[in-house]
């Protein structure tokens, strides 16, 4: 991994760097190129053409997000996800839960209640700590504890396999 700022050579650096191992015999399949911006996932791609007089189509390149697609659409089992799933962002997540609330009957005016954007930040922190929504919601989120069950209902839709949340 290389992390430096605007203009320090990043893409010159690992441009070099996958020339060199495939030029000293490493399967391009066997690499990847990952840079966040699509311009330096291209403009890396083209400078590796360039240099290299193999073929380089086996390379995985791309975005860090694109290349992230491709290993979970190629392995949607083992993810626990089914064949075409689809990738939520937050938007999509906030709409989500927005429903779930909405189809469990609750009245988010009766009483003070989360939009689904803060729903959403709760959920991820439990998911990404590995840790039970209860537990979460009652270490930094004491006054949603009422909320519990609309993590259950978002769960089984994002779990159902036809969706994967971001994090």
């Amino acid at each position: 991994m290389v992390i430096a700022g605007a203009g320090s050579g990043k893409t010159r650096t690992l441009t070099y760097r996958v020339a060199y191992l495939v030029e000293n015999g490493v399967n391009p399949a066997n690499s990847s190129c990952s840079p966040l911006p699509n311009k330096a996932a291209r403009e890396m791609i083209d400078r590796v053409t360039a240099l290299v007089p193999h073929d380089i189509a086996g390379l995985w390149s791309g975005t860090f997000h694109s290349v992230g697609n491709r290993i979970l659409r190629a392995n949607t089992e083992a993810g626990g996800f089914r064949p075409g799933f689809s990738i939520m962002d937050r938007e999509d997540q906030r709409d989500m839960i927005d429903a779930v609330i909405a189809s469990a009957g609750i009245d988010t005016k009766d009483k003070r209640f989360p939009k689904g954007e803060v729903l959403a930040d709760v959920f991820s922190y439990a998911i990404n700590t590995g840790r039970p929504i209860g537990e979460v919601l009652a270490e930094k989120y004491p006054y949603f504890v009422p909320m519990e069950g609309i993590s259950r209902r978002w769960k089984k839709n994002t779990r159902s396999g036809s969706a994967a949340p971001t994090r």
